[in-house]
């Protein structure tokens, strides 16, 4: 199992049809290992060799783990505008 910004992560190939693999990615819990947050597969994508199923879903992993990190700075940690001038949700703007 390796480490990505702090979330354990594990990629490994499935046997399918004939000499082909696909793909498994499982990204877990920075705080609490043991518990699986995100699987990444695909029945569609196969590849010819073990090894590159396997790096192809520790690619993903870290993939996801890097839009998580983007999407926790543009809701939490980054800057943003005072409550009062920003729409509500649900609230449209007409347009006359």
């Amino acid at each position: 199992m390796q480490h990505y910004k702090n979330h354990p992560i594990s990629g490994f190939a499935v046997r399918g049809p004939g000499r082909l693999w696909r793909f498994a990615g499982l990204v877990f819990d920075r705080y609490r290992p043991a518990r699986e947050i995100k699987r990444l597969e695909c029945a569609d994508v196969v590849y010819t060799s073990r090894h590159e199923a396997e790096e192809h879903a520790l690619t993903l992993c870290r993939a996801w783990i890097d839009g998580l990190s983007l999407e926790n700075n543009k809701h939490g940690t980054g800057k943003q505008e005072p409550r009062r001038n920003r729409p509500t949700p649900g609230h449209a703007r007409e347009v006359a």
